[in-house]
């Protein structure tokens, strides 16, 4: 095995170590709130929580992906006055993008109060994670160039959900009854501590000689190279939201609160690949900036190969105690079972298929991985329309795993034209590549 290919196994087994000990709390937190709220009100929670975590995503403006980048160059060549400079303009163009955004979420929200799904206070309450996760995003994305990978996940990955489950339990504890106003400011708390510890993280992590430096003011023409990026990410999220958000439109509250509890213990089959798409991000570019085939297929089959296990694994006990788990969250999520079964099946497709967004991003094709999803997104929609309407949420299931197959296959293809790379699952790669040694 390579240097690489170890570096790359053992900073996904921290991110993945992470990622569980976050999945068990999370698990948690996700069953106290669906048996205090019930499925109408947890589906209010669940939509209006998407809703503004798509915003925070918003007010980035694709700057985190940049920002990784960019901290890792200037990083490498001492470059600490224009290091300071890209951090703090960063910061401040996401200020702005916020508050234009929750005083646009504030306006266009007015129109849903009166129809008792969210009150006014709950609404102003969520819009103020807009900034919370803009921040936590670009800290997160200074501390990946810092080369601290799974610093950059704890504060997120444990901090929050620890803070909420103690604020969860307190109230338990107390005899106080959630609704989602409550649960909403919940989250508003743990994300505001969490952005405190990531940035003492970040303080600590940071070279001294930036503190020394003299900002370098960035010009405008920087933040073009982040509309790619940040159309990637923003489609990409409204891909695996839509039938969440058409289900409360076209159906009710209840349907999307069965399905986001079953969407929930589903993103535990792709724990795996998500792992190991952070660390494979930098060496795999840096392969590919130099050339080196071999090492990228090997990277990339390497991914595929531990996305692809850890998924088999996850399904193989979710999908027969399917009934079993989801009434820990209460007897009437139970009906959410045979969606969750269909959710898990486009998920380990996902695992299989590989790093292919991750291979074209990391190749300068980025823009055919916006195709890709977008078209995935298209079709999700048009099968949610034609579903949701006649089969409720196991018709939202069925559009969410079209809407992956059409992203995958889209992706896979291009990933394999543009680079030949083979990005999925291969029981022998020697068959595929005969210069690639596993």
């Amino acid at each position: 095995m390579t240097t690489d290919s170890r570096v790359l196994l053992r900073t996904a087994a921290g991110n993945m170590s992470l990622k569980v000990a976050a999945a068990g709390i999370g698990f948690i937190n996700g069953i106290l709130i669906a048996r205090s709220l019930g499925p109408d009100q947890y589906g209010v929670y669940s939509i209006v929580l998407a809703a503004v975590s798509l915003l925070g995503t918003l007010a980035t403006l694709g700057l985190p992906a940049l920002l990784t980048r960019d901290v890792a160059v200037h990083h490498s060549r001492a470059e600490w006055d224009q290091l300071k400079g890209r951090m703090a303009s960063s910061h401040r163009w996401v200020f702005f993008s916020s508050l234009c955004l929750m005083i646009l979420g504030a306006t266009l929200g007015k129109r849903y109060f009166h129809k008792g799904n969210v009150t006014e206070v709950g609404w102003i309450t969520g819009l103020a994670l807009i900034p919370l996760t803009g921040y936590n995003l670009l800290r997160a994305a200074v501390l990946r160039g810092l080369h601290w990978v799974v610093s950059a996940d704890i504060p997120d990955l444990l901090v929050r959900p620890l803070t909420v489950l103690i604020l969860i339990t307190s109230a338990y504890a107390i005899g106080f009854r959630l609704d989602s106003n409550h649960a909403l400011f919940i989250q508003a708390i743990a994300a505001t501590v969490t952005l405190m510890v990531g940035f003492r993280f970040l303080t600590h992590h940071m070279p001294g000689e930036v503190a020394l430096a003299k900002a370098e003011t960035t010009q405008f023409h920087w933040m073009k190279s982040t509309g790619v990026f940040l159309a990637i990410t923003v489609v990409g999220i409204l891909e695996s939201q839509l039938p969440l958000y058409l289900l409360g439109y076209l159906a009710t509250p209840g349907q999307a609160g069965l399905y986001q509890a079953a969407n929930q213990l589903v993103g535990i089959v792709v724990m795996g690949i998500t792992a190991v798409n952070l660390p494979l991000q930098p060496r795999l570019a840096k392969a590919w900036v130099e050339k080196d085939i071999t090492t990228a297929q090997r990277l990339v089959t390497e991914a595929a190969h531990l996305g692809t296990a850890f998924a088999l694994l996850a399904a193989c006990v979710l999908v027969p105690f399917a009934d079993a788990i989801l009434s820990l969250y209460g007897p009437m999520y139970v009906a959410a079972a045979w969606p969750l079964r269909v959710l898990i099946l486009g998920q380990v497709i996902n695992a299989v298929s590989g790093s292919c967004g991750v291979v074209l991003a990391m190749t300068g094709y980025q823009r055919l991985a916006l195709m890709g999803t977008g078209t995935a997104l298209i079709g999700n929609f048009a099968a949610s329309c034609l579903l949701i309407p006649r089969m409720g949420i196991v018709g939202a299931a069925i559009a969410a795993v079209i809407g992956l197959i059409i992203w995958n296959g889209a992706l896979v293809y291009w990933a394999w034209k543009k680079t030949h790379l083979l990005t999925v699952f291969q029981y022998e790669i020697n068959k595929i590549n005969k210069n690639v040694m596993v």
